[in-house]
């Protein structure tokens, strides 16, 4: 878990002790005209004039963590500086542990481990995931609606959620965590090297979070977590990032395409039987896609399937050019190399004639796409997509 920016405030705070002094010392000089209530302030400036060090020292920062929270906030500190106190405070307290666990860190930095930031041990991984989980528990129990109302935590449970009442915040987050530990072994086993059984692992897990989310959810809050982080809906969002779908398009498009995930988990299986069912079925996802759609955005939608599409979409953007420039070029790719096919096939043509047909064919498609994208873009197409513009000019035998 990484701690809110907010909260790691502490860090510069306790450093800069005399920030303490400063604080008590106005608590005081307002607190002349307060009710007797306001005395330990004073009583705790008095007693820790000097050094910010001293004032800190008077606190007993090693204090447990409620306690201290009662001696900040006596000595009239901010309300968000005694939570970022105390949650600096609370994640010190673990690291230590934390730091005997990783036992990776001091891997030689050609190794895979130093990839794998919690380590290679199976053990040490849910290890130090138990303690985050500890960690994150610690603080919301101390800190209360402090830690769920932290603008970088709800920001955090509004990407991940949506809309979601505060009382069902911890327990789905806990059944999310969980899973994806699961997961997550799965995935650092595989080493990059995912197996049938490894994705019906995968695909089981889960099923299986869904049921458990389905228990404390409404339908309407487990669909806006599918929608924002399912893996469908993390793959679709690669995948559609050059068809720019609306809102409706993707929710349209999820629906039918997270059906088929869960039913189809593995994209090839020893069983031919189940490869065909699953094509029978991946056709008929695209004709629900197709009707959904209509057909001039299906078209449109088939078009950002295509790698060379996206890597030209990808680069217009780069380079700030219009969306339409994209188009422009991918149609033009498939106008010359369909132009190539036929020279290169037409039997009428022979020897140095056909060459200079596809020589001169090459220097068109040049011509074009540099008056398109630039030179500089041109150059970065060749090297991102453009692949097609090195196969148009003729092949020349070596000798």
């Amino acid at each position: 878990m990484k701690l809110p920016p907010s909260l790691l405030l502490t860090a510069s705070l306790v450093v800069n002790v005399a920030l303490l002094g400063i604080v008590v010392s106005q608590r005081n000089n307002s607190s002349h005209t307060s009710s007797s209530g306001a005395n330990s302030s004073v009583t705790l400036t008095a007693k820790t004039s000097g050094t910010g060090s001293d004032v800190w020292k008077k606190l007993n920062p090693d204090a447990e963590p409620t306690d201290l929270m009662k001696r900040l906030r006596a000595a009239g500190f901010p309300e968000k500086i005694v939570n970022a106190i105390i949650a600096a405070q609370i994640h010190e307290h673990y690291a230590a542990r934390r730091a005997a666990l990783q036992t990776d860190t001091n891997a030689p930095y050609w190794s895979k481990s130093w990839n794998w930031g919690m380590g290679t041990d199976s053990k040490n991984r849910a290890a130090l995931r138990e303690l985050w989980r500890d960690e994150k528990q610690e603080l919301r129990s101390t800190l209360g609606d402090a830690y769920a109302d932290n603008p970088d935590a709800q920001r955090m449970i509004q990407r991940q959620f949506g809309n979601i009442s505060k009382d069902k915040v911890n327990t789905a987050q806990s059944i999310v965590e969980d899973y994806q530990d699961m997961a997550s072994d799965i995935y650092q086993s595989a080493n990059g090297m995912m197996l049938p059984e490894d994705r019906e692992k995968i695909a089981f897990i889960e099923s299986e979070k869904l049921k458990d989310l389905a228990g404390i959810l409404s339908p309407e809050e487990l669909e806006n977590y599918e929608l924002r982080s399912s893996q469908t809906a993390n793959q679709m969002r690669w995948q559609l990032s050059a068809f720019a779908p609306s809102e409706q398009e993707f929710r349209s498009i999820f629906d039918l395409q997270h059906a088929f995930d869960l039913q189809y988990p593995n994209i090839r299986s020893s069983d031919e039987a189940a490869n065909q069912q699953r094509a029978a079925a991946q056709t008929a996802l695209q004709d629900q896609i197709k009707a959904s759609l209509g057909e001039a955005r299906y078209a449109e939608y088939q078009r950002a399937q295509d790698g060379n599409f996206q890597q030209l979409a990808n680069l217009t953007d780069r380079l700030e050019l219009p969306k339409e420039t994209a188009v422009a070029v991918y149609d033009f790719s498939k106008d010359i190399q369909k132009r190539a096919q036929q020279i290169r096939s037409d039997k009428n043509l022979q020897g140095d004639a056909k060459n200079q047909a596809l020589a001169a064919l090459a220097d068109e498609a040049n011509t074009k796409v540099v008056a398109s994208l630039g030179q500089r873009g041109f150059d970065a197409y060749k090297q991102n997509g453009g692949w097609w513009l090195q196969n148009i000019a003729p092949h020349v035998a070596k000798k």
